[in-house]
């Protein structure tokens, strides 16, 4: 699950290994505005596409549209930001929750 303040962002009902690596990155560094791309690389798969793809699969589906991923523009890392500032008043800090 991945909270912004008390409010959910969004929340898993299956496995997402790469977003959940994406996710975990972020949360380990202390959500950071950028990551280098923390996505294990595959030799039958593009890592360009793949990190890409899953920039847009975090997008997809989230209960509130608080904060956008994106990449940095050299397809190496991933960035985020907050998309309504004002809904943010209090804690606006990020958390991953994992499900029990």
């Amino acid at each position: 699950m991945l909270r912004v303040g008390r409010q959910i962002v969004k929340q898993y009902r299956l496995p997402s290994p790469n977003q959940e690596s994406v996710l975990s990155a972020f949360e380990e560094e202390g959500w950071p505005q950028r990551i280098d791309d923390p996505l294990r690389h595959k030799d039958e798969q593009d890592p360009k596409y793949r990190l890409k793809f899953t920039i847009h699969r975090l997008n997809d589906h989230q209960r509130r549209r608080l904060i956008r991923f994106s990449g940095d523009g050299t397809a190496e890392g991933v960035c985020w930001e907050h998309v309504v500032a004002d809904a943010l008043a209090g804690d606006a800090s990020l958390k991953l929750r994992r499900a029990a």
